[in-house]
């Protein structure tokens, strides 16, 4: 069984990806930046159910992501 991952940095290219490869599992960090995993998540939602019978959504609340790891400020 072959697995293919993506991450995305913002909640904007999440739904575009999400548009072009139609994924079989999502997991969304509450915490990404622009619109927020939240609202994100409820426009996945009515995306989704246009073309899929299901696809779960797992949403995590992941302060210390790999994005707020790597893109710290200087200061830190």
């Amino acid at each position: 069984m072959v697995y293919h991952v993506e991450a995305s940095e913002t909640s904007h290219n999440v739904i575009e990806r999400v548009e072009e490869i139609q994924p079989d599992l999502i997991l969304m960090d509450n915490w990404i930046p622009k619109i927020g995993g939240v609202k994100a998540t409820q426009r996945l939602k009515l995306l989704l159910a246009s073309y899929k019978d299901s696809c779960p959504i797992i949403c995590a609340a992941l302060k210390n992501s790999i994005y707020t790891s790597t893109h710290q400020s200087p200061e830190t």
